[in-house]
């Protein structure tokens, strides 16, 4: 006889809460409905001017807070709610673009907005959602309208598995993979916390040529020139060995740092001089020219002949180098 009494508890207890489900939902398609208008503004947009996706990922964060008053405020799993509006509001996005005709050309903005939007939420709240039918449909008809939203669960984004993801990453560090996940978390603090345990890690593995590469292209992708240096400094490479991800941060810090660059051209220069080879010499005298522009861009000549005289008088005895600064002094 208890056994049935729980039983029918239980069964009018999932019909209630199959009934606020459904009511939640029928709110939540209301709510979508007001925005239409706001929607459409930024599809319009969006047709001609490619960076309104970042005022519409602020705006979309400011809607959400709508979704806290249509559902219970003691409702356990408002990050549910809020996910199915996002789902609803980028369906209506999509919709609109084909509408324009313009969503083939932004097609791959959209996709991109939408998991790094998704990758917000834990996978707790995919499966509360998996696990009641209706609400799954939405999920399941945004897989099919969007394609790429299938790498959600190979890029295990939540912070809570992180570190997990770090540790596989580590195995075979791959820039665009390290991008790709970067960028899909949305929360800054988990962006810098992720950047520096990846640079972290990578730092002491830089006599490993293909790790030296993937840790100065990331450094080069955050411009972190500082973090550049420090490898410089404490693992000395011969700059006719540098990679093109080193020469492509050189390259920006000669354009945005000089005050960086100076004291990298003078390091370079003597560690080329001492190789003593005439393709070390060639370099040694190319970096000079390049120092001699710098100093003229900057007005700092005076510091350049100082320096070019110290060179002159430690490197008399190295005739075929002493030769070719002819040319740099011409």
């Amino acid at each position: 006889m208890l056994n049935n009494v729980i039983q029918i508890f239980k069964s009018e207890a999932g019909a209630r809460s199959m009934s606020n489900s459904h009511n939640h939902l029928n709110q939540l398609h209301l709510l979508v409905e007001s925005h239409l208008d706001q929607v459409g503004f930024f599809c319009e947009e969006w047709t001609f001017q490619p960076h309104i996706k970042l005022t519409f990922r602020d705006w979309l964060k400011e809607a959400m807070v709508g979704v806290e008053e249509v559902v219970s405020e003691n409702n356990s799993n408002m990050n549910k709610w809020q996910l199915l509006f996002g789902l609803l509001i980028f369906q209506q996005v999509r919709k609109q673009l084909i509408h324009l005709g313009f969503y083939s050309f932004r097609k791959q903005e959209v996709e991109n907005l939408l998991l790094s939007f998704m990758q917000t939420f834990s996978s707790d709240t995919f499966k509360s959602i998996e696990n009641d039918e209706e609400l799954s449909s939405i999920l399941k008809r945004s897989e099919q309208d969007f394609p790429l939203l299938k790498q959600r669960e190979r890029l295990e984004c939540t912070t809570t598995d992180q570190m997990t993801w770090l540790k596989q990453w580590l195995t075979r560090p791959h820039f665009s993979k390290y991008v790709q996940y970067y960028t899909a978390l949305s929360v800054p603090n988990q962006q810098l916390q992720l950047k520096k345990e990846v640079i972290n890690q990578l730092f002491p593995l830089q006599n490993h040529t293909p790790t030296r590469r993937t840790f100065f292209q990331i450094i080069d992708y955050h411009l972190d020139y500082d973090e550049g240096i420090r490898a410089w400094l404490y693992f000395p490479q011969d700059p006719l060995l540098f990679t093109r991800e080193e020469q492509s941060l050189f390259k920006k810090i000669c354009e945005h740092r000089v005050d960086l660059a100076v004291p990298l051209y003078m390091q370079w220069i003597e560690r080329l001089i001492e190789k003593k080879s005439s393709a070390h010499y060639k370099k040694a005298h190319i970096y000079l020219k390049e120092l001699q522009k710098m100093s003229e861009r900057t007005n700092d000549q005076n510091r350049f002949e100082q320096y070019l005289a110290m060179i002159r008088k430690k490197y008399r005895k190295y005739s075929a180098f002493y030769e070719g600064l002819k040319q740099v002094e011409a």
